[in-house]
């Protein structure tokens, strides 16, 4: 038995034109379930139908309103359609709202369709002709150029099995989704339904979802469950990409819920109040689209205002492509590829359309046609590509989990990806436990802040003779909600020495030109100290030296920490120095004194090392903070 194919087909149309009634014909449904939409005779809301093509053929069918101030719920309803059937009259032929949904159709993605001629019953053959000449024209240079242009009626049934036929010949050139990726569904009504609680209903855009499994409602991030699954009216345990589905939801009230959010996966969005974009202009008489301009923005299911800000000119045209940032004051959940449309401010004419390819921009202040560059290298819409683009957008880096709802995939794509962009030195991450993901931008970051940082580090410490360790500029460089990896901050400051910008020595990092310089006062300062607090177990302090030597009390205590920093003398708390030889000395003796548990009072101590109470405490302290020693009361013992 062939593998059975579900398509959403989507009918479009100028008002009074049939497209209802084409339906009914088609399927047998009555798409008009509002009692306004029956007394007026017009479509309203979106209507949904669906039509079996064969054992292997299920095609769910979405009836979108025709009437200009019905436009909103055209494009909900084109949102996510396989095929287009365009619906035009007879005795009317081509009208405005029939080459609207046209360009909407195209805007959003529609590749496959084609035209049912209908009334034909009330038309001369030789009108129908006219018809179909002026449909061809219309449709010359879009996607349904070419495409059949079936006559029927919707009363008489003429030419009502050939639609079908046409429909089905095309449906299977339509190429299948893609099934991969994690659940998301836009939502186009919810309502209740006695006995069975909230009833949300859309078209699937990709993964799938099962009885039982637990999900969100974004923007808000709402927890439901899913309690049950229809597709075209029967019970189903899951339900895939592309498919018209049901979904029976517990644990939220349907009046909670609202067209334009979305169902997904538990943390598999992130919402937004922004979006990069590629859109195009229609030819028209409407303004220039400049920076803080207002549009409406429809994307999925849901409507809003938008300002754009273009990124590559001062202004998109009528009839042009651009680069933009569009910024909205309502939160959306969309992800990259999503399209949209642009109507005016007005909502009296769509203007264009595009496709998101950064749903979680930086506001681009300035340097914006750097941003359009960086967007034109997502217009591949690769995996790898918007990965890269993601990392590199974070400062110094970004975790692993936080990339999964930035780019609504699994981890198993996500690892594939990564794998791919580390094979061509575009990625590293940190070893062990860290999962942070850079790039070389955000190497690059992490040097600049390094230079910074060794700037005002080399100010404060002229004579300092080496540089900072890794692990303090890991330390200072913070990456969310902690310090950066060390090995990852090494791996970008030993490329900054490849190239000069860095110098390596003993393990610490350096600003070149910045190396210790001492004047012949500085040496006879130094002499001086050497003699007075090397090998003396009770050495004179920098207060007790100052006096006897040429420089400043600032200027010599740079010459102690010059000191400490050689090996020479070793800081004890207090800021009390003292002959580092002599304390690996104390060390070992300690050692050798507080075996087998005993222990020992400052006293004790003082005695042992031959010296007094104002170094005893200080290097007791010392042993302490070391891990050496352990106190209890006023004792001491090994810890």
């Amino acid at each position: 038995m062939p593998e059975q194919r579900y398509l959403v087909l989507g009918t479009s149309g100028h008002i009074d034109h049939g497209k209802t009634s084409l339906v009914r014909a088609l399927t047998g449904v009555d798409t008009d379930t509002l009692e306004e939409e029956k007394r007026r005779g017009i479509t309203i809301n979106l209507g949904f139908a669906h039509l079996e093509l064969g054992e292997e053929l299920r095609i769910g069918i979405i009836d979108v309103p025709g009437h200009a101030r019905f436009i909103s719920n055209m494009v909900a309803g084109a949102t996510g359609i396989d095929l287009l059937l365009l619906v035009i009259a007879a005795d009317d032929g081509v009208m405005p709202q029939t080459t609207e949904h046209l360009h909407i159709a195209r805007l959003l993605g529609v590749r496959h369709g084609l035209v049912a001629l209908t009334k034909v019953d009330m038309v001369e053959e030789e009108i129908r002709e006219l018809a179909i000449e002026d449909i061809r024209e219309v449709v010359s240079g879009s996607f349904l150029e070419g495409c059949p242009i079936v006559p029927v009626s919707s009363i008489t049934g003429f030419g009502i099995d050939e639609l079908k036929e046409r429909i089905r010949g095309i449906a299977m050139q339509v190429p299948r989704r893609a099934t991969e990726g994690r659940f998301r569904m836009a939502i186009d009504r919810a309502f209740s339904i006695h006995g069975a609680g909230t009833v949300v209903t859309g078209t699937t855009v990709s993964g799938s979802v099962s009885v039982d499994d637990e999900m969100s409602i974004y923007p808000a991030g709402k927890r439901v469950r899913v309690r049950g699954i229809q597709v075209h009216g029967a019970d189903v345990q899951s339900v895939g990409a592309g498919m018209r589905a049901a979904i029976n939801l517990a644990g939220i009230s349907h009046d909670e819920i609202s067209r334009g959010e979305v169902l997904a996966e538990r943390d598999a969005l992130e919402s937004s109040f922004m979006l990069d974009a590629e859109i195009e202009l229609l030819e028209g008489g409407f303004a220039p689209l400049r920076r803080g301009s207002e549009v409406e923005l429809h994307i999925g299911t849901v409507e809003l205002s938008a300002k754009v800000h273009p990124l590559d000119s001062e202004s998109a045209l009528p009839g042009s492509t651009a680069m933009v940032q569009l910024r909205v004051g309502e939160a959306l959940a969309i992800a990259a590829g999503d399209r949209f449309i642009l109507r005016a401010s007005t909502g009296r004419q769509t203007i264009g359309g595009g496709v998101v390819l950064d749903p979680h921009p930086m506001k681009h202040r300035r340097r914006r046609g750097e941003a359009a560059e960086k967007l034109e290298e997502l217009r591949e819409e690769s995996l790898e590509s918007r990965l890269l683009h993601e990392v590199a957008k974070a400062q110094y880096g970004a975790q692993r989990a936080e990339l999964l709802p930035l780019l609504l995939v699994d981890d198993t794509s996500l690892e594939a990806a990564m794998h791919s962009a580390r094979q061509r030195g575009l990625l590293v991450h940190g070893s062990g436990r860290s999962q942070l993901l850079t790039t070389p931008e955000n190497r690059e970051r992490i040097v600049q802040r390094s230079l910074k940082m060794l700037e005002g580090f080399h100010d404060e410490n002229p004579l300092t003779l080496k540089g900072m360790p890794a692990q303090a500029f890991a330390n200072g460089i913070t990456a969310g909600s902690g310090a950066l990896p060390v090995e990852l901050v090494e791996q970008a400051l030993n490329a900054a020495v490849q190239d000069g910008r860095l110098l390596k020595q003993g393990g610490t990092f350096a600003l070149p030109g910045r190396a210790v310089k001492l004047t012949a006062k500085d040496n006879e300062a130094l002499k001086e100290l050497r003699s007075r607090m090397l090998a003396s177990i009770k050495p004179d302090q920098p207060d007790e030296v100052v006096k006897d030597v040429p420089v400043d009390k600032k200027r010599l205590l740079m010459l102690c920490k010059l000191l400490v920093e050689d090996g020479e003398l070793a800081l004890l708390p207090g800021a009390v120095y003292f002959d580092a030889t002599l304390v690996n000395s104390i060390e070992g003796r300690l050692r050798e004194q507080l075996a087998d548990g005993a222990q020992m009072t400052v006293s004790d101590f003082n005695q042992l090392v031959g010296t007094s109470r104002k170094y005893g405490i200080p290097l007791l302290q010392y042993f302490e903070n070391s891990g050496l020693l352990k106190r209890d009361g006023d004792f001491r013992r090994l810890a």
